[in-house]
Formats: structure tokens, C-alpha cells, sequence
């Protein structure tokens, strides 16, 4: 299983290909402006070390340009892990109550507003119900795929997960759920 650096990177360059393979030129701005800004977010020594684990892995592969500048890209086996770490694969298999809540807090700044957006989109595709405006609540075990979809859009320091005991509307919840089947 790779660490949080190594998917990041291959997440990246997962992206760059998807850029490489669209049409679209707005799409192009959009994908490399946030990206630019991701790899910016990596220290030089947590590059080369990732990168360093990726190549003996066989997952990447570094290139040298004409121009003898060096750069990185997914190798076949890379793109194969790379897009294991797509959203659409995640699921909670966990369907037994263990009479605890989760929920999912987030305080996304209004400047990474399709960020916040595609993440209410992920915890309604995953089933969560809708507690206020920026919390979602679900009864399940989730913690491990809630820290994926925050690490897949480099969101995670706005994102708050609590486990509680008791929750107001929880007669609701439960019949919204069909937990006392």
C-alpha cells in the first residue's frame, strides 16, 4: 500500500495524463493551475525520497527531455495503481451499526469551491445523510475511505471527523437509515 506522498504524486501524475488525453483548453488551465499548486506542497527531499520508493517500485519512471531536464511519469504498472486510487472504486463495506455516529465535518474556504462541492458529492454518492449545509452524517464505519476522498483532493486539513455516541434527530437517522430492522 503506498503512503500519502506516493499517491499524492501518482495522483498528480494521473492527472497530467488526463490533461494530455482532453481536448478541452479550459480544462488544460484549470487542471495546471491546481496542479502547479500541489506539487508546490511537496518539499524537494519528500520528492526525491517518494520518487526514489516509486522507481524501485516500478510505478514511475524518470524521463530526460532534449533540453537535459529530468521528469517524472507513471509507468504502465503505475497507471494501474494510479487509477486504483479513483474515487469511483471507493465503497464502505461495512454495514453492521455499532450504535455509533460519523460525522463528517468540513470548513472548505470558498476559494476551492468545486473541491467542496465534489466532496458533498462523494459522501451522498456513498450514502451519508445530510446533517447541515457543511456535516454529514452516516452509521457505519468510514473513517479510512472519509481520509482517501480528503487525501484524493488534498483537502484533508479542512475535514473533521467525529464519532459520537448520540446525536440529536436520531430517531430520524435511524429510520432514515432502516437501522432497526
Amino acid at each position: 500500500m503506498a503512503g500519502i506522498f506516493q499517491k499524492k504524486i501518482m495522483l498528480l501524475l494521473l492527472a497530467g495524463v488526463s490533461l494530455g488525453l482532453s481536448g478541452n483548453p479550459m480544462h488544460h488551465i484549470r487542471v495546471v493551475k491546481e496542479l502547479s499548486g500541489e506539487w508546490k506542497k511537496l518539499s524537494r527531499s519528500q520528492l526525491q525520497r517518494t520518487a526514489e520508493r516509486l522507481v524501485e517500485d516500478g510505478e514511475i519512471r524518470i524521463i530526460k527531455n532534449k533540453k537535459n531536464n529530468y521528469g517524472l511519469a507513471l509507468t504502465e504498472k503505475g497507471l494501474k495503481s494510479a487509477s486504483e486510487y479513483n474515487l469511483d472504486n471507493v465503497v464502505i463495506k461495512s454495514r453492521k451499526w455499532n450504535q455509533e455516529w460519523y460525522v463528517v465535518l468540513f470548513d472548505i474556504p470558498n476559494t476551492k469551491n468545486k473541491v467542496r462541492e465534489s466532496l458533498r458529492y462523494q459522501l451522498k454518492r456513498l450514502g451519508f445523510q445530510k446533517y447541515q449545509a457543511s456535516a454529514f452524517v452516516y452509521p457505519f464505519p468510514c473513517i479510512k475511505e472519509i481520509n482517501f476522498i480528503a487525501d484524493h483532493y488534498f483537502c484533508r486539513k479542512f475535514i473533521r471527523i467525529i464519532v459520537a455516541k448520540e446525536i440529536d434527530g436520531e430517531k430520524e437517522l435511524i429510520s432514515h437509515f432502516k437501522l432497526n430492522q
